[in-house]
């Protein structure tokens, strides 16, 4: 992990690069982050930005999904994101911003907040469940309220005019993926209490 410190990305994108990791659904925002894409690019954002989607779609929502992203030229479903190697990691450090207005349900400690952090990718992410446990307003991510395509928006558009200093960001995530380095999550004393050692 140290060494993704190093390789932490100095200067941002232009257009700015947004990315959206996780299972595809209704439930996980993907409506909103399309509905916000629509917004910007009909007020003159659209050669400023792409959004990349990467996960699996959820069966229900697939037709709706592409029908949805058909007029958007800047924003595409690019397929799944191989993590169980450095070239996937590689990949999503080539993004500046993670989209994460999640809504669902079922959401706990979010997988894609580690996958972020290694990356050195903050992320625009809704107050939702244990969010802000995991992820610092201003610091690793942007927090907006559930189910507010405005906020979503107005965040995302600030970040395209260079409201926020990404770079500061990305560095600040790098350095917090060392709290969930195995070697200091799994300790041996952690190894001695449960009988493993």
């Amino acid at each position: 992990m140290k060494e993704r410190i190093n390789e932490c990305k100095k200067e941002i994108t232009r257009p700015l690069r947004f990315v959206f990791l996780s299972r595809i659904m209704k439930e996980k925002g993907c409506d909103y982050i399309i509905e916000a894409a629509r917004r910007l690019n009909a007020t003159g954002f659209k050669d400023k930005y792409t959004i990349d989607f990467y996960g699996k779609i959820a069966e229900t929502y697939k037709t709706d999904f592409f029908q949805k992203l058909e007029p958007l030229q800047n924003v595409n479903y690019r397929g799944f994101l191989n993590l169980q190697n450095e070239k996937g990691y590689d990949k999503l450090s080539q993004y500046d911003l993670m989209l994460f207005p999640t809504f669902w349900k079922g959401e706990g400690f979010a997988g894609v907040f580690i996958d972020a952090l290694i990356s050195g990718v903050p992320m625009i992410v809704t107050d939702w469940a244990h969010n802000k446990q995991f992820m610092s307003d201003g610091e690793t991510a942007l927090f907006i309220p559930v189910h507010n395509v405005p906020a979503l928006y107005d965040k995302m558009k600030k970040c395209i005019e260079g409201c926020y200093d990404i770079g500061k960001m990305a560095l600040k995530c790098q350095q917090n993926a060392e709290t969930y380095d195995v070697n200091k999550v799994i300790t041996k004393e952690l190894l001695k209490k449960l009988n493993l050692v």
